[in-house]
C-alpha cells in the first residue's frame, strides 16, 4: 500500500499534469487521504480556471489537515499563483510555527513579505523581508524585494541600504548582478522623479557597472538632458543605440534633446526612427508638442505622421 508521504511526493510532481492527477486522485480517494482528495481537487480546478472552486478545495483540504507542513507549502504556492494572499499568509504564520528547527523560516518570511507586497502593504512586506534576511543573509530574492517594497514606500534609504549590503554579498551570478542593475535603476528613477538628477546618474551608473542595458544609457542620457549637457545626452543615447539599434526610446529621447536645441530636422529623423520601432512613440509625441515643434499638419495615427517626418528629409 502506497504511503500518503509517497502519494504526496507524486502529486507535487504532477501539478501541471492533469491527466497523472486524476489518476492520483482516485488513488487517494482508495486509501481515504481525504486532506489528499481535496488538494488533488484544487489543483485539477486550478488548471481549468476555475480559481474559486479550486479555493474551495484548498480550504476543505486544510480542514482536514493542519500539521503537514510541505502540504501547507504547496496550498499556499498555489493561492498565491490565484491571488488568494491574505489566506496564503495566514497559512504561511502556521508553517512558521510548524518549523521546530527553523531551517525553512526565512522562506516562509520571504513569502509573507510577497504577499503583503501584491496586497500594496508595503511596511508589513518591508518588516518580513528584513526578518527573511536575519534568517538567511544569502538568499537574494529577499534583498531585491525588500528594495522594491522600500522605494513603494519612497523611503529610499533603506533601499540603498541593502542595495549596498547585497552589492558585496552577491557576486559573480549573472542574474543576481542583472537584479541589482535593475534595483540601481529604479533608484535612480526614484531620484529622476524627485529632480535629485545628480544622485539618479551616480544610481545609473552602478546600474551600468551590473549590466550594460540600453535602457540605462537612456535613462542617464534624459538626466544630462535636464542639466543642459547635451554632449554627454547624446553619447549616452548613442551608446544605447550601439547595443540595440532598435531601442527606440533612445531615438525617441534623442528627439527630445534635439527639439530642445531646437534643431527640427535632426529631430524629425529621430522621432522617425522612434515611430518605425513602436508607434505608441506617436502618442508620446502628442503629448511632447512634436506637432507644433515641427510644423506639422494635423495627422491622426501614426502613419500619417511618419509620411510627414519621413517628408522632411527630402
Amino acid at each position: 500500500m502506497k504511503e500518503r508521504r509517497e502519494l504526496l511526493k507524486e502529486i507535487r510532481l504532477s501539478k501541471q499534469d492533469k491527466d497523472k492527477l486524476s489518476q492520483l486522485l482516485a488513488e487517494a480517494r482508495d486509501l481515504a487521504f481525504f486532506d489528499l482528495v481535496y488538494f488533488i481537487q484544487g489543483l485539477i480546478e486550478k488548471i481549468n480556471g476555475n480559481y474559486e472552486l479550486a479555493n474551495g478545495f484548498f480550504k476543505k483540504s486544510l480542514e482536514n489537515n493542519l500539521e503537514d507542513i510541505d502540504m501547507l507549502l504547496d496550498i499556499t504556492e498555489s493561492l498565491i499563483s490565484i491571488g488568494r494572499y491574505e489566506e496564503s499568509v495566514t497559512i504561511l504564520l502556521k508553517c512558521i510555527e510548524l518549523d521546530k528547527e527553523k531551517k525553512n523560516a526565512y522562506l516562509y518570511k520571504f513569502k509573507i513579505g510577497y504577499a503583503y507586497s501584491q496586497l500594496k502593504k508595503y511596511e508589513e512586506a518591508t518588516i518580513f523581508f528584513a526578518k527573511s534576511i536575519e534568517d538567511n543573509p544569502n538568499y537574494f530574492p529577499s534583498y531585491y524585494q525588500i528594495c522594491i517594497s522600500s522605494i513603494a514606500l519612497k523611503k529610499i534609504e533603506i533601499c540603498n541600504n541593502y542595495l549596498k549590503i547585497a552589492s558585496k554579498t552577491f557576486i559573480g551570478d549573472d542574474k543576481v548582478r542583472q537584479g541589482l542593475a535593475s534595483l540601481y535603476n529604479m533608484s535612480g528613477k526614484f531620484y529622476y522623479d524627485k529632480k535629485e538628477f545628480e544622485l539618479a546618474i551616480k544610481q545609473l551608473d552602478d546600474a551600468i557597472s551590473l549590466d550594460k542595458n540600453p535602457a540605462y544609457y537612456t535613462n542617464k542620457g534624459l538626466c544630462f538632458s535636464k542639466f543642459s549637457q547635451y554632449d554627454k545626452a547624446f553619447n549616452e543615447y548613442n551608446s544605447a543605440l550601439s547595443l540595440d539599434p532598435k531601442h527606440g526610446f533612445a531615438f525617441y529621447d534623442r528627439a527630445l534633446a534635439y527639439k530642445d536645441l531646437n534643431k527640427s530636422l535632426e529631430a524629425a529623423e529621430n522621432l522617425a526612427d522612434a515611430i518605425k520601432i513602436n508607434k505608441r512613440f506617436f502618442d508620446s509625441a502628442l503629448r511632447d508638442g512634436f506637432m507644433s515643434f515641427l510644423n506639422s499638419p494635423k495627422c491622426n495615427n501614426a502613419d500619417e505622421f511618419l509620411s510627414f517626418l519621413l517628408s522632411k528629409k527630402s
